[in-house]
C-alpha cells in the first residue's frame, strides 16, 4: 500500500538487533503520514517471541517461521522475503498460529 513502510527484523542469538528499533522509529515517522502503515518482516526458527515483542512495540509483524531459517543464507531469506512482498500487495494475510514457510503470518 501507498505510504508503508516495511522493515526487515535482524535478529542473532535470541535477540533483536538494536538497528531494528531504530528503524521502526524511522518507519513510525515515514509511516505517520496518511494511510502509512509500519510493517516489520521477521525470518527465523522459533521466533515467535521475538515476534511478540515486536509486535509490543506498536507494529504489524510479519513472521515467517521454518527451520530453513534456521542460519541466514541468501536463497531462504530471499524467498521469504520474496513471499511476504507478495502476500501484502496480493491481498491480507491473516493471523495464524503457525506459519509454513514460505506462507506468510501477520
Amino acid at each position: 500500500m501507498a505510504g508503508d513502510v516495511l522493515i526487515f527484523a535482524e535478529h542473532l542469538g535470541g535477540r533483536i538487533a538494536p538497528s531494528t528499533f531504530e528503524a521502526i522509529a524511522i518507519g513510525r515517522e515515514l509511516g505517520s503520514r496518511p494511510g502509512g502503515q509500519v510493517r516489520v518482516a521477521l525470518f527465523g526458527e522459533k521466533v515467535r517471541g521475538l515476534a511478540d515483542s515486536l509486535a509490543g512495540c506498536g507494529v504489524e509483524v510479519l513472521l515467517v517461521e521454518d527451520s530453513a531459517l534456521m542460519e541466514y543464507t541468501p536463497d531462504g531469506y530471499g524467498q521469504a522475503a520474496h513471499s511476504v512482498i507478495w502476500s501484502r500487495t496480493a491481498s491480507p494475510c491473516g493471523l495464524t498460529e503457525s506459519a509454513s514457510w514460505p506462507a506468510v503470518a501477520s
